[in-house]
């Protein structure tokens, strides 16, 4: 399940929900405390997954009173201990090594309002900007709600009327009694309420009055919708379309925007980049004005490209759902009153966003920090994995690092074996490297160790580039290693003539090099040959006539 959220033909949000996937945000867990830690002030709670969930103080309720908010003084000692049972929601997912974090001061989403069971106090969307407005939800808001309790006003809500907001009330407080009732009859741990498919997160967080038209590709989830719409929102209905057997992504004109998320260079429109890179602890963003050279002086060009950057700053942080510590190295400004331009700039683009962000400041070196609430699992996490190679790191080896590497494991090997040669597997990238212009390369390897070195060329060999495979007498290793027989015959790519012998053509399988006699007019093309003689690091093959 994927939804795109678009406003002007450009890509704002993007989500993925693999089916392999499992989205615990929001569900509700009846644990059990396994240990109190108090030098981190926190719990670790069993609720039933891989990992312990994680429960801090301050999201602790006090025993003698579920409404009563955790005094600063309140030690976790004194509010949990092992073996304590209790309903727990999940507000972050686990991420990395790190198990989910959890909650007892739960919030539960509807189509107008956050209810906030244990946390009283009435909050309105920063998008509802009508103090007429915001005045009506308050006084509505205070005669709905019962002691001890909170809600949220959600930007979704202006407009409605009293019976909508009370209708939405009404159900979430039937689902949180339903929650708790469950949980008084489970044993722990137990899950005791599901959060919201993507599907409908969507239908429920995005599909507003704003929105023009609600596009789906799969018929099963278009009657979904249209089920879900007639019940909760009826005049939006006609706005759901049905595009069955069709590439939306390319309908709409988005793939390359999709594809783009994953790229860590961003292109400014006035020719400057940022470049986004994602560590365990935090995300950094570095902006550089790239091809952009300005035409007044080199603060102006600083300054603007600056001020782009800000704007397409939030757009990322949006469209690719970076959470956590953010730390933005902008191009270092001289003036005062750029810097507090850019930040006002940045501070102005971050209110579309949905997810909470806090912006710290802006140094004097051009740092600036900021916050933004994190949630689910990174979206570039979801879609991508670690590099089997690399290891995630996006750099490997260099070739001379390898073979370094390569001769020290040999020359261990080597002390602890009397055999005459050993064979060797090596990635395609590295065989060239280490055998070097006309063998020489491995024939001064040879000679250090006292011992021949047979190489077995392998595409591929997962995290390691090079693998030991075994010793013994040398006619043993050659068997095992080459490639090609003599009488063999196969089709071969000529890429180049023989550097000596123009009347030939050299061809390559991996890293291992034919010389075909007679086809360096065949340079291009595919040619049938015979192999007549098998060497150690090269073959000598003939053209097949027919």
């Amino acid at each position: 399940m994927r939804v795109l959220l678009i406003e002007n033909d450009r890509l704002l949000e993007y989500y993925v929900e693999p089916a392999t996937v499992d989205a615990r945000a929001g569900n509700f867990y009846k644990g059990k405390v396994v240990n109190v830690l108090p030098g981190m002030q926190s719990a670790f709670v069993d609720i039933g997954l891989e990992r312990n969930a994680f429960l801090h103080a301050e999201d602790c309720l006090n025993r003698s009173s579920r409404t009563e908010r955790v005094n600063a003084d309140r030690t976790i000692e004194q509010l949990l201990s092992p073996g304590q049972e209790m309903i727990v929601q999940i507000i972050k997912e686990p991420i990395g090594h790190k198990g989910p974090r959890v909650t007892m001061r739960y919030t539960l989403p509807g189509r107008y309002i956050v209810l906030m069971p244990f946390q009283p106090t009435i909050g309105i969307s920063r998008k509802i900007e009508n103090d007429e407005e915001r005045n009506r939800f308050k006084t509505m808001m205070a005669s709905f709600l019962d002691e001890g309790e909170g809600v949220i006003v959600r930007s979704a809500a202006e407009g409605a009327s009293e019976s909508e907001l009370a209708r939405d009330y009404r159900y979430l407080t039937s689902v949180l009694s339903d929650i708790v009732e469950k949980g008084s009859r489970a044993a722990a741990p137990n899950l005791l309420y599901k959060e919201l498919s993507l599907l409908q997160r969507a239908i429920r967080d995005m599909f507003v009055d704003d929105v023009d038209e609600l596009i789906v590709d799969s018929p099963s989830a278009y009657e979904a919708l249209v089920e879900t719409a007639r019940s909760v929102m009826p005049t939006l209905c006609t706005r759901i379309r049905l595009t069955d057997g069709v590439d939306l992504l390319e309908e709409l004109g988005m793939r390359e925007s999709v594809e783009g998320i994953y790229v860590p260079k961003v292109w400014l429109k006035n020719g400057g980049y940022l470049y986004i890179d994602y560590t365990e602890a935090l995300t950094v963003i570095d902006v550089n004005t790239g091809k952009y050279i300005g035409s007044v002086s080199l603060e102006e060009t600083v300054y603007q490209t600056n001020l782009e950057a800000a704007t397409e700053i939030a757009h990322q942080l949006r469209l690719r759902d970076i959470g956590g510590i953010v730390v933005i190295d902008f191009i270092d400004m001289l003036e005062e009153e750029h810097r507090n331009a850019v930040m006002q700039q940045l501070e102005h683009a971050v209110r579309d966003d949905r997810a909470r962000t806090h912006i710290v400041g802006l140094s004097s070196l051009g740092l600036l920090e900021l916050t933004r609430k994190k949630v689910r699992q990174p979206l570039h996490e979801i879609v991508q994995e670690p590099c089997s190679v690399c290891s995630g790191t996006g750099r490997v080896m260099a070739e001379h690092s390898i073979t370094e590497a390569l001769a020290a494991e040999l020359r261990k090997y080597a002390a602890n074996t009397d055999d005459e040669a050993i064979l060797v597997e090596i990635h395609s990238r590295m065989a060239g490297a280490l055998i070097g212009s006309k063998g020489r390369q491995l024939e001064k390897l040879e000679a250090w160790l006292g011992r021949q070195i047979y190489i077995k060329v392998q595409p591929a060999l997962g995290a390691s580039p090079f693998r030991i495979v075994c010793s013994g007498s040398n006619e043993k290793m050659k068997q095992l290693s080459l490639p090609l027989r003599a009488g063999q015959r196969l089709s071969l790519f000529v890429e180049e003539r023989h550097a000596h012998r123009s009347n030939d053509g050299i061809a390559r399988l991996q890293s291992y090099i034919i010389d075909i006699v007679g086809a360096g007019g065949s340079v291009g093309e595919v040619v049938n040959v015979e192999i007549v003689e098998v060497n150690k690091t090269y073959a000598v093959g003939g053209l097949i006539v027919i």
